[in-house]
């Protein structure tokens, strides 16, 4: 469906892919896309997903995902020290190796 010669072609697929991808918002779509996107919008099919897609939009936003343990964070954070005061040390042995 093509509008004006500076509106590029969107059609349903296309535009449920974007907003499968990207959700309802029009500004999280990408910028290249989002003029075509929003003229195929104000189509019925365009609405419709539209529709479907803010409906999941406000479903993820009151999800709240679980916060880890905090012996869990301890470990990761552990780790994390001991690679790196690992990869210090090689560092180090090579350089003075060198």
């Amino acid at each position: 469906m093509r509008t004006d010669a500076r509106t590029p072609e969107m059609d349903q697929a296309a535009f449920a892919a974007l907003v499968e991808t990207y959700g309802a918002d029009p500004k999280r779509w990408p910028e290249k896309r989002r003029a075509a996107a929003l003229v195929f919008a104000e189509t019925p099919d365009g609405a419709e997903s539209l529709r479907r897609a803010a409906r999941l939009d406000a479903a993820l936003d009151l999800a709240h995902p679980p916060m880890p343990a905090a012996a869990l964070a301890g470990r990761i954070l552990a780790g994390a020290e001991q690679r790196v005061t690992f990869a210090i040390r090689l560092r180090r042995f090579l350089v003075g190796a060198g």
